[in-house]
């Protein structure tokens, strides 16, 4: 397996166990302090800024090579890159649920609830399918020449940074990412492995 593939799968098992902390915040968002409404913020604009401007876009180097190695993938190739925007829809919609509620707008809790498990159903079988079929088509088809020009291109166009930036703001985030894992452990991410 590629290094590049190897970032993309350990991004994704990341992403899962912040699947977690998201569904596990928002069952307690009725009695939420301001405080864990910030992580809560927090939290979705990591997920805004990391996916869609570091992890989708190596996804879609890897996806352009692929299209030329193997045409007959692009259509499971636009399915997915179309879910990347369902994602940030639903991320949206939920973003505006926070601020709402961060403003003093009483949010039926029923509606978080809703919001939030299509946005994390929706993400964990988006992963599943690259994995699955993306992934490994994309280990099969590129070449070690390939993989080398990826990892150049990836180098010349992710955002790293505004991803330095965000990492230091995210400290506290990054502080009960660790402390949830060390609660419930990394093997149950959500993917396969």
């Amino acid at each position: 397996m590629s290094n590049v593939l190897k970032e993309l799968h350990q991004e994704h098992r990341k992403t899962a166990r912040l699947l977690d902390l998201l569904e596990r915040q928002v069952e307690r968002l009725e009695s939420c302090s301001a405080a864990e409404l910030t992580q809560l913020r927090q939290l979705i604009r990591y997920f805004g800024f990391y996916r869609e401007r570091v992890h989708h876009k190596k996804e879609d180097i890897v996806f352009a090579y692929l299209q030329r190695r193997c045409p007959a993938s692009m259509e499971l190739i636009h399915n997915l890159q179309a879910e990347h925007s369902l994602l940030n829809d639903l991320m949206a919609r939920f973003a505006t649920l926070l601020d709402r509620i961060g403003s003093g707008t009483l949010v039926d809790q029923q509606i978080i609830q809703v919001e939030v498990k299509e946005f994390v159903t929706v993400s964990r079988a988006h992963m599943t399918r690259e994995e699955l079929n993306l992934f490994r088509l994309a280990a099969d088809q590129l070449s070690e020449q390939d993989w080398l020009q990826i990892s150049r291109e990836i180098s010349c166009k992710v955002d790293t940074v505004k991803l330095q930036e965000l990492a230091k703001e995210g400290g506290q985030l990054y502080q009960d990412i660790v402390a949830f894992d060390s609660l419930f452990g990394t093997e149950s991410d959500g993917l396969l492995h």
